[in-house]
């Protein structure tokens, strides 16, 4: 097994190598990334069972949540808890992602969303598919492209490189001086296991996470747990910010209904209220019936679910 360490600046994502790096130092990195794009492309399509707690400013968040997902689509139904001071929400949802729309499906009001033209958005937290939360960075820009010494070459950034037997450290330090340390571990399929980011003199934000990998016994790696913490060194208004993720149970070739995807597997009841939301405006109905757009129980709906960041509008 290798394990590799890298610390480089953290100024910008996409320049996250050095362009100082020696050729054996960028053949170890195109093994890690190599080794992390074969893996993840064995994960197109698969289920998981997981549980999710934030801490964001204050508001704590559980969720539990079953996920299933392939090129056609992904499902999630999730039950959340959320305290924010003294006021305490709890949701129960059913929702589909496809390439056309969103699907919103809240069982116990019986109300559904139906969102096209990229209108509504759904919580990061959610965001827990392989290509969202096991490969990235705190869901931001993907391991594979910040190991990759040819997109990374730009930016001025210093490399500094030593190995001790099996530990292979890379150091890359940017003239702000912001720094990041990353190890991974080619034994885990080339995936990362931990990473620290620390600010400079003239920016704000610290960050460190820990990953944990499983085995399949086919040569790849699915994650377990992932673990983060960021904060903003300067801002007291913004307390830290925490994140677990624990996949309880992982199928990566799950039996999947044909109609998974579609609205039909919901089983909505006939009386539920439908909204479809588009750019070219919202309908509102019951089974062929239209809504007045002045029912008061929508319009609550509505507001409390966009107070809690579900269903709201994207920026």
């Amino acid at each position: 097994m290798i394990r590799i360490c890298l610390t480089f600046g953290w100024l910008g994502f996409a320049a996250a190598l050095a362009s100082a790096a020696e050729p054996a130092d960028n053949e170890i990195l195109k093994l890690l990334v190599a080794a992390q794009e074969t893996n993840r492309a064995g994960f197109d399509r698969g289920s998981q069972t997981a549980e999710i707690h934030t801490l964001w400013d204050g508001q704590q968040t559980d969720f539990t949540v079953d996920m299933t997902w392939a090129e056609a689509g992904t499902y999630w139904k999730y039950a959340m808890a959320q305290q924010d001071g003294d006021n305490r929400t709890r949701l129960n949802c059913e929702m589909i992602e496809t390439a056309k729309e969103i699907i919103f499906y809240w069982p116990d009001v019986k109300h559904v969303q139906k969102v096209r033209d990229d209108m509504l958005g759904y919580p990061e937290q959610l965001e827990i598919r392989p290509d969202q939360a096991w490969f990235r960075i705190e869901g931001l820009a993907e391991w594979s492209a910040l190991f990759d010494p040819e997109k990374a070459r730009a930016g001025g950034v210093v490399v500094k490189t030593a190995r001790d037997g099996d530990l292979v450290t890379v150091t890359h330090e940017y003239p702000s001086g912001e720094t990041l340390r990353v190890f991974a571990s080619l034994g885990a399929s080339g995936n990362v296991t931990e990473y620290e980011g620390r600010p400079g003199p003239k920016s704000t934000i610290w960050r460190a996470g820990k990953y944990e990998w499983s085995p399949l016994g086919d040569g790849r790696s699915y994650l377990k747990k992932y673990d983060y913490r960021r904060s903003l060194t300067n801002n007291k208004a913004h307390p830290e910010r925490t994140y677990s993720l624990m996949i309880t149970s992982f199928d990566p070739t799950p039996r999947i209904p044909g109609d998974r995807f579609a609205l039909s597997s919901l089983r909505i009841p006939k009386d539920a209220l439908i909204e479809e939301i588009s750019a070219a405006g919202t309908r509102r109905y019951r089974l062929g019936k239209e809504v007045s757009v002045s029912d008061e129980r929508l319009h609550e709906l509505g507001r409390k679910l966009k107070e809690k960041g579900f269903a709201a509008e994207k920026h």
